[in-house]
């Protein structure tokens, strides 16, 4: 009876002891709430083009680069593109999602289709103009097969148009890479 009561103890003593580990060590590696959603990692997928059906999708978080003003980045960092360019249609689809506040999505975007101007072995070029040149800017987007990335790169047209007087001058420079979730996430498992 003395050593099932002890060994009773010893059990109950245990399970709230790892309880309260557990507490701890959630504690201890617990970031502020930020209210960011954390959106998939980038992804590349590239039939080839010895394929029945050739095509190239690549997915992640469209993010300004290093040299575009800060005036000139994107509204929502958090977002998430599908990219999907199929040469037999010679077209290159662009769906997107944006988290437009703390732990809130917005609509997704209806799709944009771009032209693709070449495709070879080492990349895929696509572009608009501007949905024929009705806009203030036009988007090049260059798939570079080899590397795995993704240059997208928005230039100013139709500045002389009214319509067009307080359009952005800049041209800009974004990049598909991780979202800002994983990003955080390996930077924390660096420092450690």
């Amino acid at each position: 009876m003395k050593w099932g009561l002890l060994f009773l103890c010893g059990l109950v003593l245990g399970a709230v002891g790892a309880f309260g580990g557990m507490i701890y060590l959630q504690q201890r590696h617990r970031t502020a709430d930020d209210g960011q959603i954390m959106l998939a990692q980038k992804h590349f997928y590239d039939t080839g083009d010895d394929a029945n059906y050739p095509m190239i999708v690549v997915s992640g978080t469209l993010t300004a680069a290093n040299d575009v003003p800060p005036g000139d980045r994107l509204a929502y960092p958090n977002n998430t593109h599908i990219i999907s360019c199929e040469k037999a249609l010679q077209s290159c689809t662009d769906t997107s999602i944006e988290q437009i506040g703390p732990n809130q999505m917005g609509s997704m975007a209806s799709p944009v289709a771009f032209q693709v101007r070449k495709w070879d072995a080492y990349q895929v070029i696509a572009g608009d103009d501007g949905l024929n040149n009705m806009m203030c800017g036009k988007v090049t987007i260059t798939i570079d097969r080899k590397l795995h990335s993704l240059l997208w790169v928005e230039e100013p047209i139709n500045q002389a148009t009214q319509f067009c007087q307080h359009a952005s001058t800049v041209v800009t420079k974004f990049t598909l890479e991780d979202s800002p979730g994983w990003r955080k996430l390996r930077e924390a498992t660096r420092s450690k």
